[in-house]
């Protein structure tokens, strides 16, 4: 791809990725990067140690809030890293390489696929992770032997799953031909990185322990697998009715891009298949071997090279008869193109309403509206999970704000360590000096069946101010 055309295609995937970045309200897990954010330092180190994330990531948010500023800012991160992501994607494609028709082609996939989108305007770590596995691909590629200590240092210290990617980095390295003397620094490089990573390694050894059979990820089964594949490209853009076509054209291109890759080997092919698919597999084992850690968006760094995997045939377009190449451009126009311009539209029309029933649920809202027009002195929130704990007290962090002890071990939900280091005691209620409690509650029906008896053991005559009936959860506000 030529450097006029990639400038002006990095402009387009800029505007994608900063358009209405501000909008959508900060959801669950990004309500939890805020909070963090707006700890002192030590207390952010020690919330992220009780967590299941290395602190990289909301080091960069502390800093970020640090500056002031909306919280919507805490996106910014993510988006500058999903760009530079794009960037580092065209070097790799140069290193691998592949020709400017699958250049333009995967380039292009990145710039403007919903799922790139969705990770360029979250504030969470996953467009960072992606860059980084991209720059330690290019690094190994190119021999550059403290770019890849620093890129693989970088995925370690961003996320747990940086393990599942490395091995297959180093072998990408180790198939594309070396010197014996660059096999052994493929190798010891990213040792090297991750002796300088075993600092938090005991950290993450707790955080694994704290986890163990307590964890909300569902055990995994072949259409997750599926679902997976068709997330990285569109994540839940497309509207119901474009669901089945759109999932179809993944899996059809993937399943062509495998046949070209393994058919024709061209460039690169190895690195692609290794990078595209080889930390889902290891992923997928450890999910079968110990418990459930299969989820799409830790997949971020194969996301590229699945990109890639779809546009290999296209390097074969002139190669073919004209009436096939006819067709070819045919099925693009009226198939290819439509998809991708509703997946684009929809990210935009469906992304704000998605976040704001995950950041505050419509009966929060009223309740919120309601309980902070008649908050008193003395008063005080409740909560009895961590679910309406973080959304909450992300819009409203002045307030004084507590947590019911679980009455046994639910699934995922913060540890006591982070819950402490953000100032959030847990306690009975009885325990907690107030002159009114609004209670929250907010159990979805994998947790515990004792909240139900343990929420009517402290209401008693509490009044109801708001439930929504779900029949997959129990919201309710009370105030005693």
């Amino acid at each position: 791809m030529k450097k006029t055309h990639f400038i002006i295609l990095f402009c387009f995937a800029a505007a994608l990725r900063l358009a209405f970045i501000w909008k959508a309200p900060l959801w669950y897990d990004e309500n939890f990067t805020y909070l963090l954010s707006q700890l002192p330092f030590e207390n952010m180190i020690r919330a992220t140690a009780g967590d299941v994330h290395p602190p990289l990531f909301y080091i960069i948010s502390w800093l970020v809030q640090r500056m002031g500023g909306p919280p919507w800012l805490l996106r910014m991160p993510s988006a500058a890293f999903s760009l530079w992501a794009l960037y580092l994607f065209r070097r790799v494609l140069q290193v691998l390489n592949t020709s400017p028709r699958i250049q333009t082609a995967a380039l292009f996939l990145m710039a403007v696929l919903p799922f790139q989108l969705w990770f360029a305007q979250e504030a969470r770590m996953y467009a960072m992770l992606e860059a980084f596995v991209l720059l330690g691909v290019l690094a190994i590629h190119k021999r550059h032997w403290t770019t890849l200590f620093l890129a693989s240092l970088g995925m370690l210290y961003t996320h747990n799953h940086a393990v599942f990617y490395l091995p297959f980095i180093v072998l990408s390295g180790l198939l594309s031909g070396q010197k014996q003397k660059d096999a052994k620094r493929m190798l010891w490089v990213p040792i090297l990185a991750f002796l300088s990573w075993l600092p938090w390694a005991s950290v993450v050894f707790s955080q694994i322990s704290q986890i163990d059979n307590n964890y909300w990820i569902t055990p995994i089964h072949p259409g997750m697998i599926l679902d997976m594949l068709n997330k990285l490209f569109w994540i839940a853009a497309q509207p119901d009715s474009l669901y089945l076509p759109a999932y179809l054209l993944v899996i059809s291109a993937l399943l062509i891009g495998c046949w070209y890759a393994l058919r024709y080997r061209p460039a690169g092919w190895t690195t692609i298949l290794l990078l595209g698919f080889g930390p889902a597999i290891l992923a997928t084992l450890v999910s079968l071997l110990w418990q459930p850690i299969f989820l799409y968006r830790h997949l971020v760094g194969s996301a590229p090279f699945l990109y890639l995997l779809v546009s290999l045939p296209l390097g074969s377009l002139e190669k073919i008869d004209v009436v096939s190449r006819k067709r070819s451009l045919v099925y693009l126009g009226l198939v290819v193109a439509p998809l991708l311009m509703t997946g684009l539209a929809g990210y935009y029309l469906r992304t704000p309403d998605m976040k704001r029933n995950q950041s505050r649920k419509p009966y929060m809202r009223s309740a919120l509206t309601d309980i902070e027009k008649n908050w008193q002195h003395g008063d005080i929130f409740y909560h009895i999970t961590d679910a309406s704990l973080v959304n909450t007290m992300a819009y409203t962090p002045d307030l004084p704000h507590y947590k019911m002890p679980n009455c046994e071990p639910g699934s995922g939900g913060l540890s006591e360590a982070t819950r402490t280091a953000m100032g959030v005691r847990t306690a009975p209620l009885d325990e907690i000096e107030h002159q009114r409690a609004w209670i929250i509650a907010a159990v979805p029906i994998k947790d515990p069946a004792c909240y139900p008896d343990s929420l009517a053991a402290i209401l008693d005559e509490a009044p109801l101010i708001l439930i929504d009936n779900n029949p997959s959860a129990m919201y309710g506000i009370w105030v005693k």
